[in-house]
């Protein structure tokens, strides 16, 4: 037989066989790349498949199989007859991810979920959480040491490298932590690419050494988290003065976001970190809690050119002043961003957004908030809106609040102010928001939602479902409500001609770190998670009937979460920042 025949791809032209590749899974590409060993085959699935990587510590692969096997099985998709030496070499972004250091086991696995269902929820919990802190033993050591080598021997076969994002806790060993900051952390111009840094450190002083290993970072995220006895025993000093430390070691950074449960009652207590702060320039991403205190009295012209704003008010009794004093100093400098993320929406937020604040491409408002400034919210929909309608790309409306949460929800009525106002964003390409009602009896307005927005705004392509937390059973009702009206649902309307609808449920219940319950056989692994995403596709299908009439249908993307077969690597991190993933291999 000729070569032609063994392989029919072998006869066609590059860019076609790329088109072919770009909608296929990565689980498809790899299976196409080993069957057919073709130059231009190879070419084009190795672009896909490794311009991002992402090696992640702690799943099941690495308890079973170890570390020391991954580089080779990397390598093992590369080829003599290519052009280049190792497919290594197209990779533009890596990701790393050691945040759970812990042996998997599908046996500990089944075990995790096996706490009574008839414990009151306190004693479920306690209970659970013994049982996580069981399962949670460390990999060995010599596969602890493989996993730097691999990080190494990556970053050495790697030549178009761009960023690296590195999210990691003090649960890591401190000789590994150390091990990859030392990979890392070498000054921009001797490495070449970004560096992007997310860490979750203790309050207890011995692990401060884990954000003494961290320099020359270009975005970095530090989140300090209380547990045990001595939690209420400290005023936020220490982590301040080290977290500063790391600011002035990272000269060329451009983001930074600092969060701590520490309980801060004075302004003092952050001068170490407004003094590093002080002297930024070029600063682009700024995330804070205005509890912390350390954005009072700024030089505010380090955050002149941030493009991207978050404010956590947890726990603050001063937030209406700490946020006036914020957005002062931003209208001072003359700052004009582009995304604006807040918790709660109060007087300060509502005035800045109106009078002083440039129109913006992304805005989220989200949170508790139970009657605090309730007046606003027909202001929110009829002024804030128009006003930033234009620009506006991403909105996330997310009140959480059970007794206020329908006045900023989608619902399908004619006095409703979201349905009135969300038609005029004509740019808006993704949003989150709520469409149930309903105590006793839940109402899902999905599908009128979705008949509504898709005509008005074309360049919609994403929607976030959002549900009332608090009550599990009317957060079930709503849920089971929504997903009915899904399945059930068809349409002769043409609104999805050319184009479909992407909607996304993020399951938070599952615990802010949990066990996964088993997958199915030649599924995903047992990984430890923080959220669960699932998601579903609407789109158009051309129906057999004799008239030529099309049906909407929405397929189901992922599975339910009792299978675990959804896309477990969008993981959410507690603060509500999601690091969604180009769709990475886990290796």
């Amino acid at each position: 037989m000729t070569p032609t025949e063994l392989n029919p791809l072998a006869a066609l032209p590059y860019e076609l066989i790329r088109e072919i590749c770009l909608n296929l899974d990565k689980s498809s590409l790899k299976s196409l790349r080993l069957a057919y060993p073709q130059p231009k085959l190879r070419a084009a699935t190795a672009k896909l498949l490794f311009q991002t990587i992402e090696l992640r510590l702690g799943t099941l692969e690495w308890s079973l199989a170890g570390a020391k096997s991954r580089l080779s099985h990397l390598d093992g998709f590369s080829s003599g007859k290519e052009s280049f030496d190792n497919p290594l070499a197209l990779c533009k972004k890596l990701l790393i991810d050691t945040r759970y250091p812990w042996v998997v086991t599908p046996e500990g696995c089944i075990k995790a979920n096996q706490v009574p269902h008839d414990r009151v929820p306190h004693d479920a919990w306690l209970e659970q959480r013994r049982m996580f802190d069981d399962l949670m033993v460390l990999i060995p050591e010599k596969q602890r040491t493989e996993f730097v080598d691999l990080v190494r021997g990556v970053l050495a076969a790697t030549r178009n490298l761009r960023t690296v994002e590195w999210r990691t806790t003090s649960s890591l060993p401190i000789q590994v932590h150390q091990g990859i900051s030392s990979l890392l952390c070498k000054p921009i111009d001797t490495r070449g690419f970004l560096l992007d840094v997310a860490i979750s450190v203790s309050t207890f002083s011995d692990k401060c050494e884990y954000l003494d290993a961290l320099s020359n970072v270009q975005y970095v995220a530090i989140k300090v988290v209380g547990s045990g006895p001595h939690r209420g025993d400290h005023h936020g000093l220490e982590e301040m003065r080290e977290a500063g430390e790391v600011v002035k070691r990272c000269p060329d950074i451009k983001g930074f976001e600092f969060y701590s449960q520490a309980p801060v009652f004075a302004y003092a207590t952050s001068d170490a970190l407004r003094d590093a702060l002080r002297d930024l320039d070029g600063l682009e991403v700024f995330k804070v809690d205005s509890n912390l205190g350390f954005t009072h009295e700024m030089d505010w012209t380090s955050l002149k050119d941030v493009k991207d704003l978050w404010v956590s008010v947890e726990g603050s009794v001063t937030h209406n002043e700490d946020l006036e004093e914020l957005y002062d100093g931003l209208k001072t400098v003359g700052t004009r961003l582009n995304k604006l993320s807040v918790e709660s929406y109060i007087r300060p937020t509502h005035d800045y957004l109106l009078q002083h604040c440039s129109p913006l491409t992304e805005l989220e408002i989200w949170g508790y908030w139970y009657g605090i400034n309730q007046d606003l919210v027909h202001a929110f929909w009829d002024e804030i809106i128009p006003r930033h309608a234009p620009t506006l790309r991403k909105l996330k409306v997310q009140n959480h609040a059970q007794s206020e949460n329908k006045s900023w929800s989608w619902l399908n009525k004619s006095d409703n102010r979201a349905k009135a106002s969300l038609p005029k964003c004509k740019e808006l390409e993704e949003l989150t928001i709520g469409f149930c009602e309903g105590t006793l009896t839940s109402t899902s307005w999905v599908t009128e939602m979705v008949e509504d927005l898709v005509p008005a705004c074309p360049r919609l392509s994403d929607i976030h479902m959002t549900f009332e937390l608090g009550d599990s059973n009317l957060l079930a009702q709503h849920v089971k409500s929504t997903l009915a009206s899904l399945d059930a649902w068809s349409s002769t309307s043409k609104i999805f001609n050319g184009r479909s609808l992407r909607l996304s449920h993020e399951d938070i219940s599952k615990g802010v770190v949990c066990f996964p319950k088993q997958s199915k056989p030649d599924t995903i692994p047992p990984l430890w998670y923080e959220s669960l995403l699932q998601s579903w596709e609407l789109s158009r299908a051309i129906s057999q009937a004799d008239d030529g009439t099309a049906d909407q249908t929405v397929d189901e993307v992922d599975d339910e979460d009792d299978d675990l077969e959804f896309a477990v690597d969008d993981a959410e991190a507690k603060d509500g920042e999601a690091w969604y993933l180009d769709g990475p291999d886990l290796y």
